[in-house]
């Protein structure tokens, strides 16, 4: 291609594409419309899958090694009683790949180390695009006008660049709304270790992350546009469950807390046209139940950098990777779906129907059920 690959959004999908065509020598730029670089979010984890998406691209080394390795993941109830337990070397001999957990600002640290700072634009906002049988034209918010072999967008849930392909209206709100902060771990919470708890329409996760830090997210029912927590709020919530939740909401500086609505999108047949395509949740935005946001844009960049290797033709590429990538992320939000709802149940009977199955369900079977997800291959 002589004409660079223009990625729209500088976020974990579109940096982890950059660091994957720098490393073949490709000419792109990454357009990223907030003024610098900082992101926001808390922490995330990713699973054997991404890990493994990571190796194929060849990048695995350099990206988890700033993490935190996970040596158990458990789910728990609300009194803190345990319901299921995988650990670290279970997975590795199940999927040969484990869980790390991240802060979202580490991840996104390791991304740029990969990336020449040359190849970055921030404060550039795309205002609309057109295309011709050779190239596409992107017209940025100050009337700068920029021509592309490609345009990739991985410009979040709230893509301008799907706005400029589909009229499909806003995302669908799930239901229920999070809460996520980052706290110093200390002795409140053992090392590589994560934990998601669930009560009467409410859960929250406990993550050990880099940097002796820990990661923690809540949901609960509720109506869409609540406003934003405070403390009092969520120890309202959460202040009788199982330790150390109270504490750990105490020990969160109130301004670090973020309160987002959970809402995805209804699995797409297409995503692109001619030479433009998306990726992450651009393309397929997901609820956060399967933890699979970030992982699945991380496939996404690694399945588009292998057929660009393979395809000269930015279109015929761009088609490839979709038709390789629709059915896989279908499922995958369809399963967070599914997921979210089981964890969300209010009825008490349907709760202890619940725990009593997960507790009753064999690990063999629990592995069986994560094989689909966690066995990814280009």
């Amino acid at each position: 291609m002589s004409l660079p690959l223009l990625i729209v959004g500088g976020g974990i999908g579109g940096l982890t594409l950059a660091a994957l065509l720098h490393r073949r020598g490709r000419e792109f730029l990454v357009l990223e419309r907030a003024p610098g670089l900082a992101p926001g979010g808390a922490g995330l984890v990713l699973q054997p899958n991404a890990i493994k998406a990571l190796r194929i691209g060849g990048i695995d080394e350099q990206v988890q090694s700033r993490g935190e390795a996970m040596r158990r993941l458990q789910v728990r109830d609300h009194r803190g009683r345990i319901l299921s337990t995988i650990d670290a070397s279970v997975l590795l001999s199940n999927f040969f790949a484990g869980a790390v957990g991240f802060h979202r600002a580490t991840l996104h640290a390791a991304l740029l180390d990969l990336i020449p700072p040359s190849s970055i634009r921030v404060a550039s906002t795309v205002r609309g695009l057109d295309q011709t049988e050779s190239s596409v034209w992107v017209e940025l918010e100050t009337g700068e006008r920029l021509e592309a072999a490609g345009v990739v967008g991985a410009d979040g849930l709230h893509s301008v660049i799907r706005r400029q392909l589909r009229h499909d209206g806003e995302p669908r709100y799930a239901g229920y709304t999070s809460w996520r902060g980052v706290t110093s771990r200390g002795s409140l919470w053992p090392a590589r270790q994560m934990c998601e708890s669930w009560g009467r329409g409410a859960r929250f996760g406990l993550v050990a992350i880099d940097g002796d830090r820990l990661y923690w997210f809540a949901t609960a029912n509720a109506p869409a546009g609540g406003r934003d927590a405070t403390k009092a709020e969520l120890l309202r919530r959460f202040g009788a469950w199982h330790d150390p939740i109270p504490a750990v909401i105490e020990s969160t500086p109130e301004e670090a807390i973020l309160h987002t609505d959970i809402s995805d999108r209804d699995p797409g047949q297409k995503w692109g046209e001619g030479r433009v395509t998306l990726l992450g949740d651009a393309a397929h935005a997901m609820t956060p139940n399967l933890g699979q946001g970030g992982g699945q844009a991380i496939e996404d960049a690694v399945v588009l950098d292998l057929v660009l290797s393979a395809e000269a033709d930015c279109a015929r590429a761009f088609r490839d990777y979709e038709s390789r990538r629709l059915t896989r992320t279908a499922r995958v939000v369809e399963q967070s779906r599914r997921f979210g709802r089981l964890g969300q149940i209010e009825n008490g009977m349907a709760r202890l129907a619940r725990d009593w199955a997960m507790r009753m369900t064999p690990l063999s079977v629990t592995l069986r059920s994560l094989r689909w997800l966690y066995d990814f291959d280009i």
